[in-house]
């Protein structure tokens, strides 16, 4: 609440509030989108979770091929990513948003292509947090 008093040379005061809520607070950098495109690039961890098969986790660190740099995994499903360095952009219904470093994010009912560096695609919704 942010509370305001004035008074005058008479005596007179006059007092007025406003509450103010916040709905991100303790979110800084990350941001949610929907019905969007996503390309993230770093370096960390990629899991992909693909719905049946009693949700198998795949981790893109053991498929991917030093020798060939081209993508090894097509996903459709969800899938979560960790980078300690690099950077995520999506657009989509909520808008355009950018986050650059450390950073994780999940994508639901993803699209795209994910290896060991990056993830481009489509999404019904993404989070991405700093």
């Amino acid at each position: 609440m942010v509370r305001a008093q004035v008074y005058d040379e008479s005596g007179q005061t006059w007092i007025h509030e406003v509450w103010v809520y916040v709905e991100n607070w303790g979110r800084i950098g990350g941001f949610e989108n929907r019905m969007c495109f996503v390309l993230a690039y770093g370096t960390g961890t990629v899991a992909v979770v693909q719905p049946g098969i009693n949700e198998k986790m795949v981790n893109a660190d053991r498929i991917y091929d030093v020798g060939n740099a081209a993508p090894k995994l097509s996903v459709f499903g969800d899938i979560t990513w960790e980078y300690s360095t690099g950077f995520c952009v999506s657009a989509g219904v909520d808008g355009m948003y950018s986050a650059g470093g450390a950073h994780s994010g999940t994508a639901n009912n993803f699209l795209g292509i994910a290896d060991k560096n990056i993830i481009v695609g489509l999404a019904s919704y993404v989070c991405v947090e700093r």
